[in-house]
């Protein structure tokens, strides 16, 4: 587990070398706290404490040192994985403040959202018109070459090659301009959520 607010301190009161310093002996009073916040003192405090980690203070409170236990592979994994979703909600973040920027560098008013949305939509839809018109085109002229090619001499070898060819060019750009069309219904589908969105963006700015 990620051990968080756990920790151990030993407080280090040196009685002994401060009352006889020419012994060089040193006493300590252990002191720690275990993961479920019960206290222990003495020198074998440690005992109890053995899942903690080490905080090494002087008589005076001073930090000495400290000393993290390793974590598991389970723990190492679970902290990758924490400061991997903390790299990804700032780059959102971050591309959300990018975002607002510019729609605010953009739009003025909420009208110029409306004003560039209905223009984006209006070309989509004269594509789509644009392609709707040749769709017909190419369908009544499909439908020409197959009654030709029903109706012809088998000895016409010639002409019967000839309307094959037409024959398999009109439905490849049958196929293209449909293709054409639900892109372009897709499209104006799109263009209206991106401009949805960039009006809740500034209304939220302003």
């Amino acid at each position: 587990m990620i051990r968080e607010g756990i920790f151990r301190i030993w407080a280090g009161l040196l009685f002994v070398g401060l009352l006889f310093p020419s012994m060089g002996v040193v006493a300590q009073i252990a002191k720690c706290q275990d993961a479920d916040g019960k206290w222990y003192y003495g020198n074998f405090a440690s005992d109890d404490c053995a899942q903690s980690d080490v905080t090494h203070m002087d008589g005076s409170g001073n930090v000495l040192g400290r000393e993290s236990l390793s974590l598991t592979e389970e723990e190492l994994a679970q902290a990758r994985k924490t400061a991997e979703h903390e790299i990804e909600l700032q780059a959102r973040l971050d591309l959300e403040m990018v975002e607002r920027f510019r729609i605010a560098d953009i739009y003025d008013t909420e009208q110029d959202i409306a004003r560039a949305r209905g223009n984006k939509l209006q070309t989509v839809e004269q594509q789509r018109a644009t392609a709707d018109t040749l769709l017909i085109l190419r369908r009544n002229r499909l439908d020409q070459v197959t009654e030709g090619l029903a109706t012809a001499n088998p000895a016409a070898t010639g002409m019967i090659e000839r309307l094959t060819a037409e024959q398999e060019s009109l439905t490849s750009q049958v196929l293209e301009y449909e293709a054409a069309i639900t892109e372009a219904e897709l499209r104006k589908v799109e263009i209206d959520a991106n401009y949805k969105r960039e009006l809740t963006i500034y209304r939220e700015a302003n």
